[in-house]
């Protein structure tokens, strides 16, 4: 026999408001300080390797902040995708709610 699955929503919408709150300070954060990141290429020094290694930090910083948004847009995804559960949850119960009021005003 399967189990009822069941979930708080106040829960749920902690949680979201959680996922929002990461979202905001990784975002945040990446965005005030993220220039800390590009280097100037005379940063290298003038040895032959130095050009080369201008162009890997470019290439890293350019995938952080891939990564970087990428992991801000899934917090807010995910703490939409909750709070769309917890009201789903809410509205489910107001139905049985009102289905079950109106079930025993009915008459006999």
């Amino acid at each position: 026999m399967a189990q009822e699955l069941r979930a708080d929503p106040d829960e749920l919408i902690k949680l979201a408001a959680a996922c929002l709150a990461a979202a905001d300070t990784l975002g945040g954060r990446y965005r005030s300080d993220h220039g800390e990141l590009d280097l100037p290429a005379d940063a290298f020094g003038n040895t032959e390797a130095a050009a080369g290694l201008a162009r890997t930090a470019a290439a890293v910083g350019a995938n952080a902040h891939r990564a970087v948004s990428a992991h801000v847009e899934v917090l807010e995804e995910d703490a939409d995708a909750l709070l769309q559960t917890a009201f789903a949850y809410l509205a489910a119960d107001r139905q049985a709610m009102q289905t079950v009021g109106n079930a025993r005003r009915a008459p006999l």
